[in-house]
């Protein structure tokens, strides 16, 4: 007579200890371990290559990284950056793209709209996933009256409809953390108050006459309500890195923004300090809507540099382990006058893969 694996598993000794070990593997399979780093497929979708070397590309190919190069108009000349970029791209095809960004400096003069738009297709024909707008816009930019333009101003509306209505997704730095608008001693993290510390010109708190927080992340707010189709990453948590819930209420206001974690995963480990459940809980909730990225920068005074290479791949399994474990990531971190540790948030597999992969995958149209 056949006997039904599930007979056999409810009446014998035998089937209850093969039970637990399919449980066993099950759980097993559902998360991640720290080794598991190496192996997985990611995407940095958040890295600046300023130089023409295969040294950072390859050796974040070993480590299962396909890198996307974020152009800005910053110090570095665009034009060097494009150039990088497409070469690297070139050299690299299938782990290797980049975003391309647009120049301010015509702002203001005739042709600006019509040559940034050709700049726009000149990128997006290289090869361009999509484009970067950076917090110059906002926080340098002024007009003729002196004036700081947002990224709302009037004049920018045509290059926010070529980008929403050719479906070319943006990523938007446009402001900073939280705490550059706060006095030294309401400064959350320690990066924060020693970089403020050392560098007041760019304390915003030190500086009134500049706009504020609250009205920087409300340029952006209206962006996103006169373009609701736009394909929009909120890059650095979107500058709402401090709390979780404000994260929550701007991505349900606008259904088609994303979030990548650069440069601020240290904020959400500040919040899991303090109550691990509600970060681990938000990433769940929209596990489709945030991608990682490291905001490595690579030029020409850390190109081919070992100990550059050792800092990333310790940044990357640091980052990795806090998303994908629930080993213990800081012994302790000061939160709000205590010592607490900091402990991985052990995500579920499929959704540590959604925010390494398959999001920037969809997203980008990688």
């Amino acid at each position: 007579m056949e006997v039904s694996r599930r007979k056999f598993i409810r009446k014998s000794l035998a089937g209850l200890a093969l039970l637990q070990m399919d449980g066993l593997f099950v759980l097993r399979d559902r998360f991640y371990t720290s080794a598991d780093f190496v192996k997985a497929p990611k995407i940095d979708i958040h890295f600046h290559q300023n130089v023409l070397s295969n040294t950072f590309p390859e050796f974040g190919k070993s480590l299962g990284f396909h890198l996307i190069t974020v152009n800005v108009a910053a110090t570095r000349s665009l034009e060097d950056q494009f150039e990088v970029a497409k070469t690297m791209k070139q050299r690299f095809p299938g782990s290797m793209d980049f975003l391309g960004s647009f120049s301010v400096k015509d702002f203001g003069k005739d042709g600006f709209v019509e040559n940034t738009i050709s700049y726009i297709r000149e990128n997006v024909n290289a090869g361009a996933l999509g484009f970067k707008v950076w917090k110059n816009i906002g926080m340098v930019l002024k007009n003729d009256q002196g004036k700081f333009v947002m990224v709302d101003d009037p004049a920018f509306e045509p290059i926010f409809s070529y980008f929403e209505k050719n479906k070319i997704p943006i990523m938007g730095h446009l402001g900073e953390p939280r705490n550059c608008w706060l006095p030294l001693d309401q400064i959350t993290l320690a990066s924060d108050l020693r970089y403020f510390t050392r560098h007041p010109e760019y304390h915003m708190y030190l500086h009134p006459e500049s706009p504020s927080y609250d009205a920087l992340i409300k340029a952006t707010e209206n962006l996103l309500e006169r373009h609701p189709k736009l394909k929009y990453v909120g890059t650095h948590l979107a500058s709402l890195e401090w709390s979780v819930d404000e994260m929550a209420k701007h991505l349900e206001k606008h259904p088609n923004m994303m979030l990548d974690v650069a440069a601020r995963m240290d904020h959400l480990q500040y919040q899991s300090a303090q109550d691990k459940d509600r970060v681990r809980n938000f990433l769940i909730k929209y596990q489709d809507r945030v991608m990682y990225g490291s905001d490595t920068t690579i030029d020409k005074d850390n190109n081919d540099d070992k100990a550059t290479l050792k800092i990333l791949q310790t940044k990357w399994q640091n980052d990795w382990n806090y998303i994908s474990t629930d080993g213990i990531i800081f012994e302790t971190l000061k939160v709000e006058n205590a010592q607490k540790a900091v402990t991985g948030l052990k995500l579920p597999k499929s959704v540590v893969d959604k925010i390494y992969r398959k999001n920037a995958q969809r997203f980008f149209g990688i």
